[in-house]
């Protein structure tokens, strides 16, 4: 069984401004150029490419709350803003690190 492990980097361009909500993630995984497998149905043996569909719903938390006795013996999280960014004008002089450290 071969097994590798990838990274997948993500873009996207907003077309105007304000907030953005991310929720879900859909996709289509597609096999290489050189591993074409050719298509059973088909008659003649002409290369297809073999692509998954896949869907996944993102839900962040922010970090557990414990300032007061309520919230340490209850389930009390933070609001988490990562995935709902506020969209701006571009911005030629903004410097932006690595937030991810990877």
């Amino acid at each position: 069984m071969l097994c590798c492990l990838c990274q997948l980097h993500l873009a996207l361009i907003p077309h105007c401004r304000g907030e953005l909500h991310v929720h879900s993630l859909a996709f289509h995984l597609g096999s290489a150029a050189n591993s074409l497998l050719p298509d059973p149905v088909a008659n003649d043996s002409s290369p297809t490419t073999a692509t998954i569909a896949g869907f996944v719903t993102l839900e962040v938390q922010g970090p557990r709350l414990n300032s007061s006795k309520a919230e340490r013996t209850g389930l009390f999280y933070a609001l988490d803003r990562r995935l709902s960014p506020l969209v701006t004008d571009q911005m030629p002089k903004l410097e932006v690190g690595d937030f991810f450290g990877c």
